[in-house]
């Protein structure tokens, strides 16, 4: 079994970095990513997943994080002690929306599951087919309210 886990919103819990950065300041935004929380529920599936039920490299991480944060997402990974097969990253300068890009590795990849936070993306990959399991909470959306 083939699983597409999001990291921001999904593995990565960005609420407060959000407020702070965007969407005016991406560069600002990307340079705390080794600061952004672990969201541990959501780390502890990723465990179960690829140590306990289906090996590490069925597992797939997509973001939109350009590919010139791959450095700093891999220690983020390591850090926080996530497993993955395949990390992959927006080309750097691609401008399209992250919705396209994912459903185009989507297709590629074939996931028997995704796991997104982003409404766009759960949305359009039904649509084609996909099962998906949409995170609430964790991103800074109409469908989210940050505590007080």
């Amino acid at each position: 079994m083939k699983v597409a886990f999001d990291i921001d919103g999904v593995l990565a819990d960005v609420r407060e970095f959000v407020v702070a950065y965007l969407p005016h300041d991406w560069k600002e935004y990307f340079s705390h990513t080794e600061e952004f929380p672990c969201i541990l529920p959501m780390a502890s599936l990723l465990y179960a997943l690829t140590e306990e039920v289906y090996p590490s490299h069925c597992t797939y991480l997509v973001t939109g994080r350009p590919e010139s944060n791959r450095e700093a997402t891999e220690n983020w990974l390591r850090k926080n002690s996530l497993a993955y097969g395949t990390l992959l990253m927006r080309r750097n300068g691609d401008s399209r929306k992250t919705c396209e890009i994912k459903l185009q590795w989507f297709r590629e990849i074939q996931p028997d599951l995704i796991i997104d936070d982003d409404p766009a993306v759960a949305e359009m990959a039904t649509k084609e087919g996909f099962i998906v399991l949409q995170v609430h909470g964790y991103r800074v959306t109409s469908n989210d309210l940050i505590p007080a």
